[in-house]
């Protein structure tokens, strides 16, 4: 058992004291009650607990610093840093004391620093022995002794809660923060916690005021516990925050729900934006993946409605619908395959001996028809799949962990409340935002928020021609609009030759998801609609 010496006359002791750690305190409070007759104040005691701490800490520590006495013949730092001697070492020869010793006592004292440091922390013997590895090891727990937030299960009741940690807590300091488990709620107003051998201490709120029933909520939620060495006491930090599952679901995770709304914690992930800071957390693990949102302070959730999730090493991308191609051919080596003229249209198409120019029609000799379903709708040979059997669910993300207390803010209500508004409001008028986009660098469209889409495209032939563009993503009508351009090369072929104009075309079978137009030979054909989706 070890001995305590108090020598502080301040509070009138000067006898010793053979006890245990743990009754040190109340043996220490008991005297100075005798003594002066009254209790012991928080700064009496701090300071004995100090002496507690200073006593009991034996560990040893070889390494110590060189010349640091007030009379040390050691060159000045000035001198020190014009020294030759500090880029090129001492030369052959004789080398000054004070530059020795200047030398030595800076190596030292770093060494003896770090070496205290490792001693304190790892509460280890740091011996000049040349054992490297195990110095190395012991400044690696002095640093995780540190760094790192100590977690255990919570054993005894709610309202006497202990627990054993990995590294074992031997001593406490202002600051030191734990997790707890807890496994019940607390029923008394004063609840107390142990951690490891440091003695029992009262768990209150900050500014030291009491726990109210059911603040500590059990039922495997984590507390987060940081001891306050003035109260001698574990302060419950934010209870939005302490009592959070430490090991839940992460942030970020997709997951499917049977239900129409999303639970708690989860936002449906329909590709709307979000807030930046209202959803940091979720910001931080996902950025801007799924959309960049306002670019400022708004983000893109995945956008799952209607779609299928594909594994990929890089997730965000959207791949559009597609079929696999249906081809065939019927072969004529006669003249006629049809008595007359034969015609073909959407996946049919015509060769033969005399085409006419810009139709489909062919003339006497040997014809062919094909059968090409692409050339009707492009999302045939699009894909090497087919639309599978499938069950609809309500594809949500994490996005924050809910609050379990009933006597916290309902921060989840808030959240859904917030997450049910679509579109994010600035004075009172909706901001579009893009929630579809494609470009495969001749094709392209964009997609708004309120349904209305742009697209475009650009063709280049040899000869003067009419096509049949298929619109990217379908307008939900035929009064969409249109608009052309035509950029023709000049005889120089660079850049700066082409020259560009808008001109306007009369356009034909413009239907909702098609429409004709004329190509310019040479020349390169832009086109441009938009109007509200199907």
């Amino acid at each position: 058992m070890p001995v305590f010496r108090i020598l502080n006359t301040k509070y009138r002791l000067t006898e010793e004291f053979s006890c245990s750690i743990i009754s040190f305190d109340a043996k220490v409070a008991s005297e100075i009650y005798k003594k002066n007759q009254r209790p012991p104040s928080h700064e009496a005691r701090s300071f004995f607990i100090q002496v507690v701490k200073r006593n009991i800490n034996m560990t040893q520590n070889h390494f110590k610093p060189f010349a640091t006495g007030a009379n040390a013949i050691v060159q000045t730092q000035e001198d020190y840093e014009k020294s030759t001697a500090v880029k090129e070492g001492f030369r052959k020869g004789l080398a000054r004391s004070n530059e020795v010793n200047k030398a030595l006592r800076q190596a030292t004292s770093i060494a003896a620093v770090v070496a205290g440091f490792t001693a304190d922390k790892s509460e280890q013997d740091i011996l000049d022995n040349g054992d490297i590895d195990t110095l190395q090891q012991q400044f690696e727990t002095a640093i995780r002794t540190v760094s790192a937030t100590l977690s255990a299960e919570a054993q005894g009741t709610a309202d006497e809660m202990t627990a054993s940690f990995n590294p074992t807590l031997k001593h406490l300091s202002s600051g030191k923060t734990v997790l707890v488990r807890a496994k019940q709620k607390n029923t008394s107003k004063t609840p107390s916690f142990q951690a490891d051998q440091t003695g029992v201490k009262e768990i209150v709120k900050g500014n030291n005021l009491p726990l109210e029933e059911g603040d500590i909520a059990g039922a495997g939620y984590w507390l987060e516990l940081q001891y306050d060495e003035a109260l001698d006491k574990w302060v419950l930090q934010n209870p939005a925050k302490g009592i959070s599952p430490l090991n839940g679901v992460p942030i970020g995770t997709v997951e499917y729900f049977a239900m129409s709304t999303p639970p708690a914690g989860y936002l449906k992930a329909d590709g709307r934006a979000v807030g930046r800071e209202t959803y940091a957390e979720l910001y931080s693990v996902i950025g801007t993946t799924f959309g960049e949102g306002d670019e400022q302070t708004t983000f893109n959730l995945p956008d799952l409605i209607d779609r299928f999730a594909q594994g990929s090493n890089t997730p965000g991308q959207k791949i559009e619908a597609g079929l696999p191609n249906i081809e065939g051919v019927i072969t004529n080596s006669g003249s006629i395959l049809w008595a007359g003229n034969e015609d073909a249209s959407g996946a049919f198409s015509l060769t033969g001996a005399s085409p006419r120019a810009n139709t489909a029609t062919v003339g006497a000799g040997a014809n062919t028809l094909s059968f090409n379903a692409s050339q009707s709708n492009q999302i045939y040979g699009a894909s090497d799949t087919v639309q599978p059997p499938a069950l609809t669910l309500l594809p949500c993300i994490k996005a924050f962990d809910a609050a379990a207390n009933p006597g916290l803010i309902d921060i989840t209500g808030l959240a859904n409340e917030v997450d049910g508004k679509l579109d994010r409001v600035i004075d009172s008028k909706p901001v579009r935002y893009v929630v579809d986009a494609y470009n495969d660098g001749t094709n392209w469209y964009r997609k708004w928020s309120d349904g209305w889409v742009e697209q475009g495209g650009a063709y280049q032939t040899a000869n003067d021609t009419n096509i049949t563009v298929t619109l990217g993503c379908p307008f939900s009508d035929t009064s969409y609009y249109i608009s052309l351009l035509q950029g023709s090369t000049g005889a120089g072929n660079k850049d700066s030759d082409i020259n560009v104009g808008w001109k306007w075309f009369s356009t034909w079978e413009k239907t909702t998801t098609s429409f004709g137009m004329r190509l310019a030979k040479i020349n390169i054909n832009y086109w441009y609609a938009c109007g509200q989706s199907a």
